[in-house]
């Protein structure tokens, strides 16, 4: 068969284009209507590059298989987690408990405070959803329990994640190979490369974002026991979960840590808000240039509006999961509309490859 005049080997024509558009809405689509156990598997994924990863980093420093190293990484991650929770378990929860207690008073405290003030009555007539959540019947906690409820969720979802994570770990080069098969032969080279990048991305996207969050969680504790501030390590946690979201979630755990600060004085809430300020400008501009040579570069508002589209229509866990989500389809984007800027950064114009 003759090549039409004027395409270039290895690039798409535009039927294949037009074709795979069709196929990116109705991912889309489905997407929308089955978000969910979809987010779930995106998860799982993300769990399983951890464990293999971290396992491959473990047989380059001793020289084991990868199911020994892989079972000593499991083993490590249970034996540290049940002797977190046996140290410290009873203080968590009880700094809990004096977190969800306490944000309620915290709540109808602000409010008391701001009613003293014009421009406070002003804010609550203004905008009566913050009014009703800080100082009406029940105060915070319809919210808090909501969270809860969500967080609950979540933590049964996580069972499902973990295990779908360390199968894939286990035998994520058969999944590879399975995808790679159902590929047209001629882009089979096309899509292995693909994937080896994905996985690569995603990968290292996931250790500076681990990196971030345990530099903020004990900045966190720190600064909070320096004020004061009740339930500092427990405001900590919730600083290290909520950092994994980048720019909206440093601005959810800002917010128990200053209502509870109301509780003080108003002096405190604002030494809370410089704190964090100065904690976030650590991360933004010490920790993220250090761990981004590495990580594909995304366009802060590109993040924000993935986070704000996913989060309206999936909950917490599509915010959370929004920014790699937006990371892999720059990675696809990049291979299969702009294959020459992918081979950009690559030697020899080669398409960069990493071990399965």
């Amino acid at each position: 068969m003759k090549k039409q005049a004027g395409q270039t080997p290895g690039r798409l024509t535009f039927v294949q284009k037009y074709l795979l558009t069709v196929a990116t809405v109705g991912l889309s689509l489905l997407l929308y209507f089955a978000w969910f156990p979809l987010l779930l598997l995106f998860a799982s994924l993300l769990w399983g590059i951890f464990l293999r990863r971290s396992a491959m980093s473990v047989m380059q420093a001793v020289p084991i298989s990868f199911p020994v190293a892989l079972s000593a990484l499991l083993l490590v991650l249970l034996t540290g987690t049940g002797y977190f929770a046996y140290s410290f378990g009873t203080m968590l929860a009880e700094q809990f408990n004096v977190f969800v207690r306490e944000l309620g008073e915290a709540g109808q405290h602000v409010a008391r405070r701001l009613h003293h003030y014009e421009w406070g009555r002003a804010v609550a007539e203004a905008t009566p959803t913050l009014g009703a959540a800080l100082g009406g019947e029940g105060s915070l906690f319809p919210m808090v329990k909501d969270g809860l409820t969500t967080m609950i969720s979540l933590l049964v979802s996580s069972v499902v994640v973990a295990v779908g994570g360390i199968y894939f770990a286990i035998d994520s080069e058969a999944y590879q190979a399975g995808l790679v098969k159902c590929m047209p032969h001629r882009f089979r080279a096309t899509g292995e490369n693909l994937l080896n990048e994905l996985g690569e991305t995603l990968w290292q996207w996931l250790k500076g974002r681990l990196f971030s969050m345990i530099v903020v969680g004990v900045l966190s504790a720190i600064l909070l026991f320096a004020l004061d501030i009740q339930a500092p390590i427990a405001n900590a946690v919730f600083a290290f979960l909520f950092n994994f979201i980048p720019n909206l979630g440093p601005l959810i755990a800002l917010a128990p840590p200053v209502l509870l600060a109301g509780l003080h004085s108003w002096s405190k809430i604002v030494w809370v808000i410089l704190g964090y300020s100065v904690l976030q400008l650590i991360e933004s501009y010490l920790l993220t240039p250090i761990v981004q040579k590495h990580q594909v570069r995304l366009r802060p508002m590109v993040i924000v509006g993935a986070q704000v589209l996913l989060g309206s229509l999936t909950g917490l866990l599509g915010l959370a999961l929004a920014t790699p989500l937006v990371a892999g389809v720059h990675v696809i984007a990049k291979q299969l509309y702009f294959p020459s800027r992918a081979a950009d950064g690559a030697p020899n114009g080669r398409q960069p490859q990493t071990n399965k």
